[in-house]
């Protein structure tokens, strides 16, 4: 019976050296297959400029007047409208993105400058999803034939006889007089609902 024990245990210690070892094999070989990741390549223009982070903040104050028969070229008025432009440019970028755009309209007060219409110009999909947010989808399609989103903002500078002291000021130095702060959140879209937003009746 010793003999046998003898014998038997550098066996059974065999067989266990070989359980472990296939089983940590087996387990390198799993982990490998999972943790090998093609990571997407992320480059987005925002007018021009490549953005690094998926989030950017700056001031819109370059306003693109419209020509006006009673207004002298390269001046401004009340009673003028103009436009300035948002360009989103998903050139080198490998999945489908989702940008969310937030205005900060709270300097343009006394009812001077009115929001005329915030669109898409190209007639892509624009959906308002808060009061002052507004949010747009570039598939990766999209992105492989080069398209590129320009959201184009339409203000209209009012004239009002109450704003004639402040008017005045203004078309004296109409040099950056509006500043509307701008943010805007670029991430991966992966097909979540974009819920529209619902202006309040009461």
């Amino acid at each position: 019976m010793k003999k046998l024990l003898m014998v038997l245990l550098p066996l059974f210690f065999l067989i266990t050296i070989y359980l472990i070892l296939d089983t940590y094999s087996l387990f390198e070989s799993n982990h490998v297959s999972v943790g090998v990741v093609d990571i997407g390549k992320w480059q987005v223009k925002l007018n021009d400029s490549i953005i690094n982070s998926s989030n950017s903040d700056f001031v819109i104050n370059d306003i693109i007047w419209d020509d006006s028969d009673y207004v002298l070229e390269g001046k401004v008025a009340p009673g003028m409208s103009g436009y300035f432009d948002i360009v989103i440019n998903p050139n080198s970028t490998d999945v489908s993105i989702r940008y969310d755009i937030s205005f900060d309209f709270s300097s343009l007060t006394n009812n001077q400058f009115v929001i005329d219409s915030i669109v898409e110009v190209n007639n892509f999909n624009l959906i308002r999803t808060d009061e002052y947010v507004y949010t747009g989808v570039i598939s990766l399609d999209d992105i492989k034939k080069g398209i590129v989103n320009t959201v184009r903002v339409r203000i209209t500078w009012v004239n009002d006889e109450a704003n004639n002291d402040i008017d005045t000021y203004l078309s004296q130095n109409t040099t950056d007089f509006i500043s509307i702060p701008v943010s805007i959140n670029i991430e991966q879209y992966m097909g979540e609902e974009i819920v529209e937003y619902v202006v309040s009746t009461e």
